[in-house]
């Protein structure tokens, strides 16, 4: 999975089709104008991939926005998701934690609240990997599958 960013507060990678924004404990020091700088990161690396969906990952999210935040998402931010040409924003949040994550206003994505990050990354749009060996994080099932040899192979053992 590419790193794309690893600052001091967040850290943002790829998954096939998805971002992936993961919020680091060190959120607790964050300032409001960094946690402005992120957001828009995330939009301008979300310009630079090509990507289907993004999912913030907030269980270690420590910072206490302002009151502005949502004015500064929808004047700076939402217009960069809506140029990306996003679908969907999935939001992991930790299973005992209140509140929804909202319909973006003025946003031309879908946005969901999971607690569960496997399920958030495939409603986001990533291509499930499978493997049979725990820790292996690779998918090397598409490959196989796409095989006609192997496809040819499984029917004739049904014989």
């Amino acid at each position: 999975m590419p790193h794309l960013y690893d600052g001091p507060f967040d850290a943002i990678t790829q998954d096939g089709k998805v971002l992936i924004l993961k919020w680091k404990p060190e959120t607790a020091s964050m300032e409001t104008k960094q946690f402005f700088e992120s957001m828009v990161r995330l939009g301008e690396l979300t310009i630079e991939a090509d990507v289907h969906g993004i999912l913030i990952d907030i269980l270690d999210f420590r910072h206490k926005p302002t009151a502005d935040v949502m004015a500064f998402r929808e004047e700076h931010v939402i217009p960069i998701y809506n140029q990306t040409g996003i679908k969907r924003m999935a939001f992991l949040f930790p299973g005992e934690s209140p509140g929804e994550a909202t319909q973006d206003a003025g946003g031309d994505y879908e946005v969901q609240r999971f607690t569960s990050e496997n399920e958030a990354l495939t409603w986001a749009g990533r291509m499930p990997k499978f493997t049979e060996y725990p820790g292996v994080d690779h998918n090397c099932w598409d490959r196989a599958y796409r095989d006609p040899e192997l496809i040819r192979w499984l029917f004739g053992q049904s014989r």
